[in-house]
Order: C-alpha cells, then sequence, then structure tokens
C-alpha cells in the first residue's frame, strides 16, 4: 500500500512538472534564451574553458536557483525513488545529497531557464544537466537501474533535448587525461588511484555521455580533442560557436 501511495503520488507530480517545463521547449518561449554546456571527463579542461569562455560579456555561466525551488522537486524525487527503496528494503542503498541534487537541478534548472531573456547573453553550463545525468547513470545506487529511474532519465533527457542549443564535448587521450588528473591542483576522487582504475571511471563517463548525445538529438555537438588543440584555438572554436548562438543563428 504505501509502494502503491508512493507511486500513485510521484506520478501525479511528474506530470504537473511536465506540464509547467513544457513551456520551456524550444521555440515555445518568446526571447528564449540560448544554452550551451560544456561536458567531457575529468581532466579534459572543461572549467578552465569556461572561465575563460564567461569573460566575454555575451556570455553568462549558469543558472541562479533559489532554494524555495529545490523544495517541490525533492518532493517529487523522493516519492519517484521510493518505492524501488522499500522494494529493495534498503538493501541498494539511498540516493546520497549529492545525488539528490543532480535530479533536483536537472528537473529545475528548465523552469528558470523559460522565463523569458531580453538580454541576448548565451547560458553557458558546467557541471549542467548532462554531466549530471552522466554520473548518475554510470555512478548512482542500485535504485538508480531500476524502472522508476529509467522512466525519469528518459524523461529528462527529452526534456534538455528541447533546451540545449549546442554542447560543447571535450575529451582527450587517457594517458594524457590521467597526467592532468594527477597533476590538478583541486583534489579529485581518482587522483591517486592506479592507471588502470582511472582509465575505467574515465571509460564509464565517457561511454554514458555518447549515449546522452546520441539521445539528445537536437542540440548541436561542438566535438574538441584538448590534447590536439591549444586552449587558445579550443576558445576560438567554441567563442565562433557561442556568438552564432547568441546572433540567433542557432540550431
Amino acid at each position: 500500500m504505501r509502494e502503491e501511495a508512493a507511486h500513485r503520488a510521484a506520478q501525479a507530480t511528474m506530470e504537473a512538472l511536465d506540464t509547467i517545463y513544457a513551456t520551456a521547449r524550444a521555440g515555445t518561449t518568446p526571447h528564449r534564451r540560448r544554452v550551451v554546456e560544456v561536458v567531457g571527463p575529468a581532466g579534459c579542461g572543461k572549467t578552465t574553458l569556461a572561465r575563460a569562455l564567461c569573460r566575454r560579456p555575451e556570455i553568462a555561466l549558469g543558472v541562479e536557483l533559489p532554494r524555495v525551488d529545490h523544495l517541490p522537486h525533492l518532493l517529487h524525487h523522493t516519492l519517484l525513488m521510493l518505492p524501488a527503496y522499500l522494494r529493495a528494503r534498503g538493501e541498494g542503498g539511498w540516493l546520497t545529497w549529492k545525488e539528490m541534487r543532480s535530479m533536483t537541478y536537472c528537473r529545475a534548472w528548465p523552469r528558470r531557464l523559460a522565463r523569458p531573456d531580453r538580454s541576448g547573453r548565451v547560458t553557458l553550463l558546467d557541471h549542467g544537466p548532462v554531466f549530471r545525468l552522466a554520473r548518475l547513470r554510470a555512478f548512482g545506487p542500485p535504485i538508480t537501474r531500476g524502472a522508476a529511474f529509467d522512466r525519469w532519465w528518459e524523461r529528462s533527457i527529452g526534456l534538455w533535448g528541447g533546451l540545449l542549443d549546442a554542447v560543447i564535448a571535450l575529451d582527450a587521450p587517457d594517458d594524457v587525461l590521467v597526467e592532468r588528473i594527477r597533476t590538478r591542483q583541486d583534489r579529485h576522487r581518482m587522483k591517486d588511484q592506479s592507471d588502470e582504475r582511472t582509465e575505467q571511471f574515465l571509460g564509464r563517463y565517457r561511454k554514458t555521455y555518447q549515449e546522452i548525445l546520441a539521445k539528445l538529438r537536437g542540440p548541436r555537438v561542438l566535438r574538441v580533442d584538448t590534447a590536439r588543440e591549444r586552449p587558445d584555438e579550443i576558445a576560438a572554436r567554441a567563442c565562433e560557436e557561442l556568438s552564432l548562438l547568441a546572433d540567433g543563428d542557432g540550431r
């Protein structure tokens, strides 16, 4: 009974939220802002590129999300995943706060992005929906491999396929990425791991990124090998892509 009630509540909440999010789809909102995400495995240079691009006045980094906007989504995702958790009797473990927050962002950001924007600026996302969907799929607890999560994941991809105008997909050979992870200043979970384990970690992210990008369909994808191009060349290519979007020559 508890599982059925939680499932019905989750379905009702999902339908209500999807009605709200429908206004965010491409072409349905006047002065819809252009949205671009930078993605790629650890060490590929995502944050470095995002910071460089956001020095330009026509590009804004991130989406502000007031805490009050978190609450309905946290409730929704708790109800959504609770039946699977109860069926497993808790053996699979509940979602961490970071994982719940990622699910919340993936469904709360679109409502903010749906608001009309007359500035003409491009919104650039680092650690955006593609990154968070990939992390949940590749490294989430067992309950994220069940039917309830699969439905949420597919619907989230469909939603963002209508919101993202472009994805800048960075990558590099594993040996380059491993070296960058080893020598980076900030902490990383794979920094002190063996090359084999780090390459497996990178491979899981890479495989999941490719799966998501294939399902998105809507956004243009700019693929960049950061081992072959200098940072200034990468920034120049990315700026050209973003300038087209800022001028309204999007997909």
